[in-house]
């Protein structure tokens, strides 16, 4: 991780270096080529041999450091004409949907998240790109492609030695050019030998991309994109630890230098940078797209374009990611493994509605899910595992909102609001990302989990990805989600792909999976008043075989089984699925934060409500955990069916005394709130094909659709808590038998500027050394967590490196996993 000093270290040093490369530049119009940090242990370098390359090929060459500011990010690409991403460790196989088998290498994770960016920047900005070895897997998982983690393992043949033991300015093994690729214009010869220093290559290749080029036992070793927008070559060997003794390496390297010399005159980016999710290795793609304005139709398949016989006279390979590249040039290696399903599915009928309407269901999304929090606010985790007793008097007073109102469940969600008013219904995800990890607001669980990987260079989706956030399947995202569905009325699948991008700050899997569903409800509360109809339909968007979908299920079924007796369904419910598989702070213990579960108490609510206003929430908050928030979910969904006039006036009458009052960390009151998000749900019909004339709004509505399968903690389970409960003041060493770790604790000092560094080994290896800010507010959640450990004996130790006497690092327990039987 980066310090503090390191960081303004990097700043200074990006100051020094703009100025630097534009005085270079201004001098001798020569190209300023970037190479992409390899960041290896906190230290920002590069290869001479790259360098070298870059000269002899005519460009110079600068490095660009690790950096989290996308501004500054997209400020020094102004000052390069090229990029080339260089060789290094494995990527995170979460990015193209695997899980880790043992032979994968260690990952870096900062650098992964950075080397995305920076790609999607490159991209954005027109800047020409060249991969080499493990950039040219960077470009294939960034667009959609798959890796082989170890071809020893999982390539049948094994005539070539991938991973060559001679130097690499050695070359080992012929390369093979496809004949009429671009690539084939460069380098002129139709096969040469080439170098060899990696054990993972592409498997599926991205779409939009070409095999350019092949080593003699078929694996894939260059590729360049299909269409003419921009230029974009990867190769798996190395041409730079070459060119000293082999033209033809020079001419590789030159061909970027060549076309950076003309990316002043005209960049040209795609209109769609795909960035991957992560999931699990079987899945099911929701590719969400929105509606054209006019009556939205399926997309038809669309034949594969073969390659045009006539070729420009200047090489240029290009990047993928237009809109006719992803629909319409397909080609069969492309062809993805895992089907799509097209979300934006077409209406069954339109959904007719005035703005009079729209406004006031909107107004009581909002005021029912405010009314249900502070309704809850007293109960929130006090009775977990168990219900609320009836003896506990829940209480309606004029004074309950105002108590209440200024509560983390409310104003989160103006946060992402906030950024959509000010940046627009597209706006990127990493404004999201860095909104929320930069507010004011102390957060918990899988939002705090993320703001910390935020903050130190992990961006969405892996920040809430359960590889590096113990919380995915926390509740967060679900709290959080009403935004979604209110801006998407009658339109589930626009909330999903809202879901998509934002929901994956914070959560993955079953965590994601409550936005999901939360914001369908939501959506589909516009179009009906049948509250088993809302429940049941927009369950249709969670995979079936998602412990969610088994979660909710059995709500519904104990409903119809037990209908007049919602206890009965809940103690069901609790006892299939109250047992937590991933939050450190309640596995094995009563407290349950995860999503599935408290989502369940929304549709009991729901449910056994029977549309009457406090029922509804006092089952909701009856149900125990976190008893705020699923009332108050519950209760945003009622109050869009009623719309905001129809509430009671009785409640009504409380919340009036602070809708014109701004909440915490935010810019906006309810009353503002109101207009604001009315205005986003009007530009996303817009944007999905709708229509408004006058006062009357045409919606194209859409049935839901499901979207692909993820799950946190696959093939793992916890098997053992182990006490540990004391002050690291020396090294402290355990041992342990297990596929996974987490190791809980905290840092406490008066100086909320200091930064504990704790350096974790497993047995004698160094695998992290962890920075644990005292602030609250940036703290990390746990103090280290590993849960892709072959399955053996461990011993692991725990040393303070920068030991204070007014600071305290405790450690209170560790929790084991084991291989899910």
């Amino acid at each position: 991780m980066i310090s503090k000093r390191n960081v303004l270290k990097v700043r200074y040093f990006i100051i020094f270096l703009t100025l630097q490369v534009s005085l270079i530049t201004v001098a001798q119009k020569r190209p300023v080529i970037g190479l992409s940090d390899t960041y290896k242990d906190g230290i920002t370098t590069v290869p001479r041999t790259y360098i070298d390359a870059v000269l002899a090929a005519g460009g110079l060459p600068v490095i660009i450091p690790l950096m989290n500011d996308d501004d500054k990010i997209m400020e020094l690409l102004e000052s390069l004409d090229g990029v080339i991403f260089t060789g290094g460790g494995d990527f995170d196989p979460a990015y193209y949907h695997e899980n880790a088998i043992p032979q994968n290498g260690k990952v870096n994770a900062p650098r992964d998240a950075f080397d995305i960016r920076l790609l999607r920047s490159a991209v954005e900005k027109g800047v020409p790109v060249l991969g080499i070895c493990r950039g040219i897997q960077l470009i294939n998982i960034a667009y959609g492609g798959s890796l082989y983690q170890d071809l020893p393992v999982q390539f049948a043949d094994k005539t070539i030695a991938h991973r060559q033991r001679q130097p690499l300015s050695t070359p080992t093994h012929p390369f093979v050019v496809e004949e009429g690729s671009y690539f084939s214009k460069i380098v002129g010869d139709k096969t040469f030998n080439v170098n060899s220093a990696h054990h993972q290559a592409i498997k599926k290749l991205a779409p939009g991309f070409r095999v350019a080029g092949r080593s003699t036992d078929g694996i894939i070793e260059a590729i360049e994109n299909i269409d003419d927008t921009h230029w974009v070559l990867g190769v798996q060997f190395h041409p730079e630890a070459l060119h000293y003794r082999d033209p033809k390496m020079v001419k590789i390297i030159r061909s970027l230098v060549d076309e950076a010399s003309r990316k002043q005159d005209k960049r040209q980016a795609p209109k769609i940078v795909y960035v991957p999710q992560p999931q699990e290795k079987e899945t099911i793609t929701a590719e969400l797209k929105p509606e054209p304005k006019e009556t939205p139709k399926p997309q038809e398949p669309q034949k594969p374009q073969e390659s045009k016989e006539t070729k420009p006279e200047t090489p240029k390979p290009q990047p993928v990611e237009t809109k006719e590249t992803k629909e319409t040039k397909e080609t069969k290696e492309t062809k993805p493994e895992t089907s799509k399903l097209q979300t934006s599915a077409p209406p069954a009928l339109p959904f007719v509605i005035t703005k009079e309407a729209l406004l006031n269901k909107i107004k009581g999304g909002w005021a029912g899910q405010t009314l249900g929090v502070c309704y809850g606010a007293p109960t929130e985790f006090r009775w977990c595992g168990m219900t609320v007793p009836d003896t506990f008097k829940l209480y309606l007073d004029d004074d309950l909102v105002k108590k209440y109102f200024n509560n983390d469940d409310i104003y989160m969600d103006l946060t992402f609001v906030g950024v959509i008013d000010k940046l627009g219904i597209d706006a990127p995800t990493d404004s999201f990302a860095v909104a929320f990890a930069n507010a004011g607001y102390s957060l918990w669980h899988a939002n705090q989990a993320a703001r910390y990987n935020i903050l130190h260079g992990i961006m969405p989706p892996m920040s809430g990805h359960w590889h590096n956030n113990p919380h995915a399947d926390d509740i967060d995202y679900q709290i959080e989600s009403d935004f979604a569905g209110l801006m998407s009325p009658a339109m589930p699948d626009a909330a999903s792909h809202i879901s998509d991008r934002i929901g994956h700050i914070m959560n993955y899997g079953d965590g994601w999976y409550g936005g999901v569903y939360v914001g369908a409800m939501y959506a589909l509360a516009f179009t009906s008043d049948n509250i088993p109809y809302i429940v049941e339909e927009a369950l249709k968007t969670i995979p079936d075989k998602s412990r969610f979908h088994r979660t909710i299920q059995s709500i519904i079924d104990g409903w119809k089984k037990y209908p007049q007796d919602w206890k009965k369904t809940w103690q069901e419910c609790e006892k299939s699925w109250s047992n937590e598989p991933g939050c450190p702070d309640g596995v094995f213990l009563p407290f349950d934060i995860d999503a599935s579960i408290n989502a369940a108490y929304i549709v009991l609510g729901l449910l056994y409500g029977d549309g009457d206003f406090a029922k509804t929430l006092e089952i909701s908050t009856r149900a125990g955990q976190d008893s705020d928030c699923n009332p108050s979910s519950a209760g945003g969904i009622l109050g869009v069916i009623k719309g905001y006039d129809a509430l009671p006036a009785d409640w009504l009458k409380s919340l009036h005394q602070i809708e014109d009052t701004k909440l915490s960390y935010t810019d906006y009151s309810l009353n503002e709130v109101y207009q604001v998000s009315f205005k986003h749900a009007l530009q996303n019909i817009d944007r999905y094909g709708g229509k408004t004339s006058g006062d009357s709004i045409v919606i194209a509505s859409q049935k839901p659709t499901t979207v692909r399968f993820e799950k946190s903690f696959a093939g793992i389970t916890p098997s053992k808590r182990k006490p540990i409960n004391k002050n690291l003041d020396k090294p402290f060493t355990f041992k342990f038998s297990g596929v996974g770790i987490v190791v809980r604790g905290g840092v406490k000092c008066p100086d909320n500027s200091y930064v504990a560094q704790i350096q974790v080994s497993i047995d004698g290896k160094i695998i992290e050394t962890v920075q644990m800010p005292a602030d609250f507010r940036t703290r990390r959640h746990e103090m280290f967590w590993n849960y892709q450990l072959n399955d053996r004996k461990f011993k692991i130790q725990l040393k303070w490196l920068n030991p204070r006497p007014d600071a305290v690092v405790r450690m209170t327990d560790a929790l084991i996993y084991s291989k899910e039987k």
